[in-house]
């Protein structure tokens, strides 16, 4: 652990962790999910798949990428019947059309379609009774939208999206308008794409070396934990207990409930009502220096950058932007606090 900023040791009542590749590496996860997506489809070229993710003006979770790759890999015209034009569904004669990937009836009609990142509680559960899972709720106008000045130098701003669900949100599983410009595909193909990759991503989650014993010891500290993280409540509560890791967090503020991403400041202060602590005396541990630690110390807050789990691209990051610590694992937050 090394001191970036000006560290200021012993004033910290309450921590917020955020949650993907700070507790445990969310990115290896979903490049294993490409992995299985591609062998199932027979093919070896999951790094495309997964660019697709990585490059998505969906949103890194949307199953739309997925979309993009058959598109990029012409898997929907192997899916169509290449002969006999009749209804959608069958051949001329009746017979139904096969595809050419499983050998399955190709289904017309509409597929699933989970915009952003996947809304609800697949494949996760509902939140358990009694848990402090604070409800929706907005900060002040005023600090929804704008630019908020950096501790870490200039500013940033932000993108406040509706919380109302769109059309596509409430759709039910399966019934997605996706691939509403081809006139037929094969139905059956996608949706197990999307299983698999679901299924897959959360399957071999498991948290880093010592997360679960550094918060056992911190939660045996008397400190208050919270999760600030940009998925949605039904993901993030699927990989929080997949890797045993949910009984340790007393709020859980994930992007429905305040309707904006990182950096905007409305997760934070979500989370600082529900500790009922002061910016000054709560650490944010995260790590991104552009989502989580920029917009923390603008708002105030002790940040211990995660450097052990940073997998994101650095073109992005602030200009001058100091952590008060930087981890090299997070055990040694035990010695921080």
């Amino acid at each position: 652990m090394t001191f970036e900023g000006n560290p200021r040791h012993g004033q910290i009542r309450a921590i917020i962790f955020d949650m993907d590749n700070t507790l445990f590496d969310f990115v290896a996860a979903k490049q294993h999910a490409c992995r299985e997506v591609a062998k199932f489809l027979g093919r070896d070229d999951w790094e495309a798949l997964f660019s697709c993710f990585l490059n998505s003006p969906h949103g890194f979770e949307s199953h739309e990428n997925i979309k993009d790759y058959f598109d990029l890999c012409g898997l929907l015209e192997e899916c169509s019947a290449k002969q006999n034009p009749g209804m959608p569904g069958e051949r001329q004669d009746g017979s139904p059309r096969t595809c050419s990937i499983t050998g399955e009836g190709c289904n017309p009609g509409r597929i699933r379609d989970e915009e952003g990142e996947e809304r609800g509680n697949f494949p996760g559960e509902p939140p358990s009774p009694g848990k402090k899972i604070p409800p929706a709720t907005s900060p002040p106008h005023d600090q929804r939208n704008g630019q908020l000045p950096s501790a870490c130098g200039g500013s940033f701003t932000w993108e406040v999206h509706s919380t109302q669900p769109s059309s596509k949100e409430t759709n039910p599983v399966g019934s997605g308008n996706l691939l509403a410009d081809k006139s037929l595909y094969c139905n059956e193909v996608f949706s197990r794409c999307c299983t698999i990759y679901e299924a897959e991503k959360v399957r071999v989650l498991s948290p880093y070396p010592g997360v679960r014993e550094t918060l056992g010891e911190l939660k045996r500290r008397g400190f208050p934990l919270a999760i600030v993280t940009d998925a949605y409540n039904g993901n993030a509560l699927a990989r929080l207990r997949k890797t045993d890791l949910f009984d340790f967090f007393d709020f859980i503020i994930s992007y429905d409930m305040t309707g904006a991403k990182k950096p905007a400041p409305d997760a934070f202060l979500l989370a600082l009502k529900k500790l009922e602590t002061l910016p000054s005396e709560t650490l944010l541990v995260g790590d991104s220096l552009r989502r989580d630690i920029a917009p923390a110390q603008a708002l105030g807050m002790i940040t211990a950058y995660a450097a052990y789990g940073d997998r994101n691209v650095r073109t992005g990051d602030p200009p001058n932007c100091r952590p008060d610590y930087v981890l090299t694992n997070i055990e040694e937050m035990v010695g921080l606090v």
